[in-house]
């Protein structure tokens, strides 16, 4: 075997390895995964958040701090939420409006101090889950289901909205809700 060719080889073993490493890391995060979208009412939710505007990468910093309040308060920490209002295709990074919290709760109907505090309860929505493996997950999830929620809204002449991300780690769901009027 010449040189040239036992190289070739070589290489040809290390970019099929890559390529059955990185099948394998998608297989396991569900990206073949078909997103089905439903419509209809959702669980009532008391959310304590912060309003944040401008770019969604800081979304995770101001998740944190929203947590240590919780936590301060004796408050147990249950699911993450992020309602995304505007499209960041269609809005400049430093206008993009978001509010980041977690669901508390029932017995808590008031404010946190230094968190804002509201009941997500309309009436109808169009909604999906993706299965939540890792971080990676978020931005497959986005993938899928942003796609299949633009498709839903323009078959049956819905206008877009804000989208609530729900991240149950206990269930290892992200769930994706839509209001529709």
């Amino acid at each position: 075997m010449t040189p040239l060719l036992k190289q070739l080889l070589i290489l040809f073993i290390i970019l099929l390895v890559l390529f059955l490493a990185a099948m394998g890391v998608m297989m396991y995060h569900r990206i073949l995964k078909k997103v089905h979208v439903k419509q209809g009412p959702f669980r009532k939710l008391n959310f304590v958040y912060n309003f944040h505007q401008g770019d969604y990468q800081k979304n995770m910093l101001i998740l944190e701090e929203v947590m240590e309040k919780i936590k301060n308060k004796g408050l147990p920490v249950v699911s993450p939420v992020t309602i995304y209002y505007d499209n960041p295709r269609k809005t400049k990074r430093k206008e993009l409006r978001s509010e980041i919290g977690f669901i508390v709760p029932d017995s808590v109907t008031q404010p946190i101090e230094g968190l804002e505090f509201k009941q997500i309860d309309n009436q109808e929505y169009i909604y999906t889950a993706f299965p939540y493996v890792s971080r990676f997950s978020i931005m497959i999830g986005a993938m899928k289901v942003y796609p299949a929620f633009t498709k839903y809204l323009k078959k049956h002449n819905l206008e877009e909205r804000e989208i609530i991300e729900i991240y149950e780690m206990q269930n290892k769901n992200i769930i994706y809700l839509m209001p529709v009027k």
